[in-house]
């Protein structure tokens, strides 16, 4: 019961590379401060995916966020039918807790070479 993601450990806490777990996901694509691909370990009647993107805009970057689900047979749509309206609430505040985060790795490094 639980599945994938119960008791397990990253190789290090600040670092990925293709093939990490994270939680429910495995690392299947990384392309550093660009795009990282995490692929549904949990399961799921269907296939998974949670993509991470960031451009450069200028003086900032955007960041995006996809849920990929390919349902399999009846129970996978009836499955997306039923936990897609909860991403209407949980996305949000994912994006928010990484802005937050990133912005401040980005004031923290920043500090460190000022001193």
């Amino acid at each position: 019961m639980g599945g994938a993601g119960l008791n397990r450990g990253r190789r290090l806490p600040d670092r990925l590379r293709v093939g990490d777990p994270v939680d429910w996901w495995r690392v299947e694509e990384l392309e550093p401060e660009h795009r990282l691909l995490l692929r549904a370990e949990m399961r799921v009647s269907g296939s998974a995916w949670l993509e991470f993107t960031t451009i450069d805009a200028g003086r900032g970057c955007e960041f995006r966020q996809r849920a990929i689900f390919i349902p399999k047979g009846v129970r996978g749509r009836v499955y997306w039918a039923f936990v897609s309206p909860f991403h209407r609430f949980i996305f949000p505040a994912m994006a928010k807790n990484i802005a937050r985060a990133a912005k401040k790795s980005h004031l923290d490094r920043r500090r460190e070479l000022d001193r």
